[in-house]
């Protein structure tokens, strides 16, 4: 037998470890006398097999990890990893925290283990330790299983830095939502799954997804804040690119989902089948999911009823309009943090202002800032009044009001303020008119449902939010109710 020939023999017998196999293999193949000087010194290279580090050993593991999973996966879960030792046949990996312990314990562990065992000839162990010296030595690693205060900065999710808790200003409007929301950030998946929040725009319901993102992220919880819009494009890019499975691990991953605006996906069929599985998978696994929406769910006419009613399995919070109080409480604060001298009066004059919105108040606060930077001075009543008229695009003096609606109501059909007001008499006649002052009342007036209910005598606000939601069903199909009310609100703000 040739040499050459015996010696790719012996290789294949002994069936050296991947990443070990080069330097032998080329033994096989040289010229006889560069053969002859690498068989003397086998004992040099069996040296270098031996003496490898942990640290050189996880590299070349993350090497051939980093062609078989994504981007960015591999960037997240992966990269901040190192080698830490290797005793008794048991491979340490250093991680920078518990979480990604977890994850890779939950999701990695066993690709982890076939790739490893593939590198090093032999079968292995693998343990997860909590803390390194990224500057040091792999084997002076301190071994801590405290958990780390600060998560890795690479799966930092895209939140808006003015959103926290500490920037809410609760008032009765909100405070429901406030406190399911603060429980959700607590407690992730135990209480409130999904917590879903509706609204008009502009009334912190982004505010309070993002501020739930902050504080689990601080707490060492992975966070993907999402809206309805970019989950369609993603979906509709994945399908188109061939990527639909980093679609899914991407909305199935992580410990919160956070999805704002989750009527953009009412009526695209396919969608909705997408957000229904990624739904299950997370409901299933006890991840928490946060949804906003502008409506709540069974006003959602082109929405799926399997998704409907899986929106309703938890929590329902209806954030309200916020009331002159708080509105003021709003515009004191505002001003306060952009060290802005509006006197007491201008601020009361702009929180009874119509303006409901509160991302609106804002903007007219704003518009005062800047009257004040550049003429160095306070704003004067009547720049007051044309910052209140232009961002509220209508006179402030005509704010509308409960009374003004239910007279104006009364008027147009032919019916007394009493007799609506009567709750003994609940012919279909005065109950009709009833629910179109309640619909009218919260289009146009800045009032809680609950306030609404108070105005009208209601001892609830169930009463009052069925009557909201008969009148706005019918106005879809009822031609005739819709020019009724067109009519109305022509004389409303006459």
């Amino acid at each position: 037998m040739r040499k050459r020939d015996f010696l790719r023999d012996i290789i294949s017998d002994i069936s050296l470890p991947r990443v070990f196999q080069t330097p032998f293999s080329a033994l096989a193949y040289p010229p006889v006398a560069v053969v002859t000087s690498f068989i003397v010194p086998f004992s040099f290279w069996w040296s270098i097999f031996m003496n490898l580090s942990a640290k050189d050993v996880w590299e070349s593991v993350l090497g051939e990890l980093q062609l078989q999973i994504n981007a960015n996966n591999f960037n997240t879960w992966l990269k901040p990893t190192r080698g830490i030792s290797c005793d008794n046949n048991i491979f340490t990996i250093g991680v920078p925290n518990s979480f990604v312990g977890e994850w890779l314990e939950k999701r990695w562990m066993s690709l982890i283990k076939k790739t490893l065992v593939s590198m090093i000839g032999y079968h292995i162990d693998v343990k997860i330790q909590v803390g390194f010296d990224s500057t040091g030595s792999p084997e002076k690693v301190r071994i801590s299983s405290e958990k780390p205060v600060e998560p890795v900065e690479t799966a930092s999710p895209p939140l808006l830095s003015r959103y926290t808790f500490d920037n809410f200003i609760v008032c009765d409007t909100n405070r429901l939502a406030h406190a399911a929301a603060v429980g959700v950030a607590n407690g992730p998946g135990k209480s409130y799954n999904p917590l879903f929040l509706y609204s008009g725009s502009g009334l912190g319901k982004t505010h309070l997804l993002q501020a739930i993102g902050h504080a689990a992220w601080t707490a060492g919880h992975s966070v993907l804040y999402s809206n309805g819009e970019q989950f369609t494009n993603e979906f509709v890019n994945s399908i188109r690119n061939r990527t639909i499975e980093d679609f899914r691990s991407k909305y199935r991953s992580p410990d919160i989902l956070l999805m704002d605006d989750v009527q953009f996906i009412s009526g695209k069929e396919q969608t909705q089948e997408s957000f229904f599985y990624t739904f299950n998978d997370l409901y299933n696994s006890s991840r928490q999911m946060v949804i906003s929406c502008d409506q709540p769910p069974n006003r959602l006419p082109l929405l799926v009823d399997r998704l409907r009613s899986r929106f309703e399995w938890g929590i329902i919070v209806d954030i309200s309009p916020p009331d002159y109080e708080s509105r003021l409480a709003i515009l004191r604060e505002k001003s306060e943090k952009q060290n802005l001298n509006l006197t007491a009066e201008t601020l009361d004059t702009i929180a009874r202002s119509p303006i409901s919105n509160v991302r609106i108040l804002e903007g007219c606060l704003n518009k005062l800032a800047a009257h004040t930077r550049l003429y160095n001075e306070a704003p004067s009543h009547d720049v007051v009044m044309k910052a209140i008229e232009d961002t509220c695009g209508a006179n402030p003096g005509k704010r509308l009001s409960p009374d003004r609606v239910l007279e104006i109501v009364s008027n147009h059909y032919g019916c007394s303020k009493q007799v609506i007001l009567r709750n003994d008499k609940r012919d279909r006649q005065t109950t009709f008119l009833k629910h179109i002052v309640i619909y009218l009342i919260r289009e146009n007036c800045s009032i809680s449902f609950a306030n609404i209910g108070e105005f009208l005598g209601y001892k609830d606000r169930t009463s009052v939010l069925y009557g909201y939601g008969k009148v706005a069903k019918a106005l879809k199909n009822d031609e005739a109710l819709k020019q009724s009310l067109d009519k109305i609100n022509q004389d409303l703000h006459k």
